[in-house]
């Protein structure tokens, strides 16, 4: 078991993990929109029940135009786009910029590449 607040954005990570791995969520029933914006990213995610996800990890996500709907998918959405070759672009990232402080000066510290424009 780990915390409902982390499901998402370890879900990003089993995604290209070896493997199979499975997820219950048994809190929020509405917590599984990342699960389809992940499978643009080329994830191999099956949702059933609207709260269970089976997740058959893939050698590797691919970039693509994918939206946050609220602030843990939106982590997960960064956490996946960490991991490809190429740009990604998060939209709904309202809601990441309300929860994380200052995520792309952080995440730039650490060598990663992130920037975001508002509109």
């Amino acid at each position: 078991m780990f915390p409902t607040d982390m499901q998402a954005q370890l879900m990003a990570v089993m995604a290209s993990a070896n493997g199979k791995s499975r997820i219950i969520e048994k809190i929020f029933e509405s917590r599984n929109r990342h699960a389809y914006e992940l499978n643009k990213m080329g994830a191999n995610i099956e949702v059933t029940n609207g709260n269970e996800f089976n997740v058959a990890g893939v050698s590797k996500l691919f970039p693509a135009d994918v939206s946050a709907y609220d602030l843990r998918g939106g982590a997960a959405m960064i956490v996946a786009a960490l991991g490809c070759d190429g740009l990604s672009s998060i939209s709904g990232a309202e809601h990441i910029l309300r929860g994380y402080e200052n995520i792309d000066k952080n995440i730039n510290s650490l060598g990663g590449n992130m920037y975001y424009t508002q509109c």
